[in-house]
C-alpha cells in the first residue's frame, strides 16, 4: 500500500509525474536510461524545501559533516506497536533481539 511508505511513494511520484510524464520513453531500454536520469537531477540538482534550499545529496552531506551530538533526531517506530512506543520512552533503551529487517545495517 501507498501509505506503507509515503516518502518513497512522494518521490516516486515526483519523478513519474515531473520528468518521465514530460519525455517521450519509447521502449524499457529508454525507460531506464530516462528513470536513471531523473533520479540522478532529483538527488543532486534538485533543490529541495524542505531541506533547506539542499539538493538531498547536499543535505546527506551536510549532516555527515555535523558532530553526532548535533545531528538532528528521529524517532521511528511501527504505527500501533505498543512495545516499541514504550521502550522509545525510557532512557536505557536496550534491545534484546537482533531487528526482523532482513537487510539491516545496523547491528545492536
Amino acid at each position: 500500500m501507498a501509505q506503507d511508505n509515503a516518502y518513497a511513494e512522494r518521490i516516486n511520484g515526483t519523478i513519474k509525474n515531473e520528468y518521465l510524464k514530460l519525455w517521450h520513453i519509447k521502449d524499457l531500454k529508454t525507460l531506464k536510461a530516462k528513470t536513471q536520469k531523473a533520479v540522478r537531477h532529483y538527488n543532486t540538482k534538485r533543490q529541495h524545501s524542505g531541506l533547506d534550499g539542499r539538493t538531498p545529496k547536499a543535505f546527506r552531506n551536510y549532516l555527515l559533516d555535523l558532530k553526532n551530538q548535533k545531528r538532528p533526531m528521529v524517532i521511528i517506530y511501527a504505527e500501533e506497536n505498543y512495545e516499541i512506543k514504550l521502550e522509545l520512552s525510557k532512557q536505557d533503551f536496550d534491545p534484546k533481539e537482533e531487528p526482523q529487517a532482513i537487510n539491516c545495517p545496523i547491528k545492536l
